[in-house]
């Protein structure tokens, strides 16, 4: 029944200004009037109408979920719901028309009035993008992969006429299998690649910051920023490789290699999935061959877990392995395979963890991760420059 019985800081201890005080009010709120402006009729700029003056709704954190909200407001039944950046219908009048900001709801509300937001009736100035909706969307989204084999490339998204880029923001293999299920494909091996793999698209972005569970059908189901808004180039374009259902063969190798030895491994008949390479049988820097060449894997979040899993693919049981830097067994060639890997160590591969693809522009040579697998020797310690009893 008290603000004391909730979360919060020590009391006096805060980070803000007279400036950043909140205000309530008691008065009966009566329910919210909403229209789309400058729209079709089930879609438009979302504005709601407060004491006598239509103002807008910020599109940040406005999703899907919340444009069925709003479009539940507006007498929709229907649950398909898309919310569209302020490029679609434009930006309502003014910069201090902003209603509502960063609205939270579970989908299931009757009014955007009963989801979580941080801001009610802003004044200040400051600029926010207008959100818009459109209502009763239940055509498809058709996708295609351009500049590749017929099994990657980059990838593209047909929407109202035109076809658009996604960016590769928070694009990992969940949101490439559902990607790869809108084209088809039912295999669950997949990969997300940067667009140096496929080369920048042209035209629009029409998703940025897609996160799905990987059971959609259409990345139109996951959560994603509204539909044209971003804050990505071309450059940023993603791609992504869809298996044909095939598994990569299970006699995994381990296989040393000196550095001009490389190419000569990489036409072997039957080559092995994965190698220790520049070690001594079991340790090495970790390379995964695919599409005819061996490339290597990036340290970025790589820790011992991630390596167990590694060790596991090459033959190793033991839970004991370890995640080394490039300055252990030295840079690799080629293009970097895999970046981003975040797996719980129980995986028998790492192609089941969660990772990003190709990420050769964020991720260099220099961070080329190897892994010693099987090493029970125990790590030694000492304080090195101070007392007997350590530094005080």
């Amino acid at each position: 029944m008290s603000l004391l019985e909730c979360e919060h800081k020590p009391l006096y201890s805060h980070n803000c200004r007279q400036s950043n005080d909140v205000h309530f009010t008691s008065e009966e709120v009566s329910p919210l009037k909403a229209r789309l402006a400058d729209g079709d009729g089930k879609g438009g700029r979302l504005e709601i109408l407060y004491k006598g003056e239509w103002r807008t709704v910020s599109s940040d954190d406005f999703g899907n979920k919340e444009a069925r909200v709003a479009c539940r407001m507006l007498g929709f039944a229907s649950s398909g719901a898309v919310a569209v950046g302020s490029s679609v219908y434009g930006t309502g009048a003014g910069r201090e028309r902003i209603l509502l900001d960063e609205i939270k709801c579970n989908g299931t509300e009757s009014s955007l009035f009963h989801c979580d937001f941080s801001i009610f009736y802003y004044k200040d100035g400051t600029y926010y993008a207008d959100v818009g909706v459109i209502c009763n969307e239940v055509s498809p989204l058709t996708a295609r992969l351009a500049n590749g084999d017929g099994k990657g490339g980059r990838l593209e998204i047909l929407y109202n006429g035109e076809w658009s880029t996604v960016c590769d923001d928070g694009i990992r293999n969940k949101e490439a299998r559902v990607a790869c299920r809108m084209l088809g494909f039912n295999s669950s091996a997949v990969v997300a690649a940067t667009s140096n793999a496929y080369g920048a698209g042209t035209g629009r972005i029409i998703l940025d910051g897609v996160s799905c569970t990987g059971t959609e059908m259409s990345l139109l189901e996951c959560e994603h920023k509204p539909l044209y808004s971003h804050n990505c180039r071309h450059s940023d374009g993603v791609g992504v490789i869809c298996e044909d259902g095939t598994k990569p063969t299970t006699n995994t190798t381990i296989t040393q290699v000196s550095s001009s030895s490389k190419t000569a491994a990489a036409k072997q008949v039957s080559p092995p999935t994965v190698r220790l390479a520049d070690g001594d049988g079991k340790g090495g820097r970790l390379e995964i061959f695919r599409h005819g060449q061996w490339r290597t894997v990036c340290s970025y979040v790589f820790r011992h877990k991630e390596a167990r899993v590694a060790c596991r693919m090459l033959g190793f049981n033991s839970s004991v392995a370890r995640a080394v830097g490039s300055s252990i067994y030295g840079e690799g060639e080629g293009r970097l395979f895999l970046d981003d890997i975040e797996c719980n160590g129980t995986e028998s591969s790492l192609s089941e963890c969660e990772y990003l693809g190709f990420i050769s522009h964020l991720c260099s040579h220099s961070n080329d991760v190897g892994v010693i697998c099987k090493d029970d020797s125990p790590v030694a310690a000492r304080l090195a420059n101070g007392t007997e009893m350590g530094d005080v």
